[in-house]
């Protein structure tokens, strides 16, 4: 996955860029997701190496036994990130299990939440789950004004609320 300059936020993944209620199973992307967004006003990037933005919406959705093995590199010159090696952003998972990512996740120029395994969390259930690589960021920026997330970063969660992560 790669795109570049004109973009204006957006949801990136090596499988999916944005779903909803949905159940993914047993689920593999390899390569590079690749982003270099050159803009002058602030947007939101949700970007994953498997899924980019993932939500509930009606009923409770799934990943399960899924992977990303690849390098995740985000540029941007203004904006927000939620970043993460398998997935960028996940809200009201019921289960998020025996899943993994390896290889490196990069974010420079963004502020938001970077994690090795999922960028911000919110409302959900992680089992099993492991990175295998490397998380670093660089030129941190702030986050928009209308968030009230502030900037995190961690080898597997960047940011979480009301989750439990159990064996992981």
């Amino acid at each position: 996955v790669s795109a570049a300059n004109g973009i204006y936020g957006g949801n990136f993944g090596g499988l999916i860029g944005e779903t909803e209620d949905s159940i993914v199973i047993d689920s593999f992307a390899t390569g590079d997701v690749d982003i270099l967004a050159q803009h002058t006003d602030g947007g939101m990037w949700y970007i994953g190496g498997l899924i980019g933005h993932m939500e509930r919406r009606g009923s409770d959705y799934t990943i399960e036994g899924c992977a990303y093995e690849g390098n995740i590199s985000l540029t941007v010159n203004d904006g927000e990130a939620r970043a993460g090696g398998l997935v960028g952003y996940s809200r009201h998972a019921e289960e998020i299990s025996r899943s993994y990512m390896a290889g490196s996740l990069h974010v420079s120029g963004a502020g938001g939440n970077v994690g090795g395994l999922i960028g911000f969390l919110e409302e959900s259930s992680v089992e099993n789950c492991f990175v295998n690589g490397s998380v670093t960021r660089e030129n941190v920026g702030d986050v928009l004004s209308d968030t009230d997330y502030s900037t995190s970063t961690a080898g597997f969660v960047g940011w979480t609320a009301h989750t439990t992560v159990g064996s992981s």
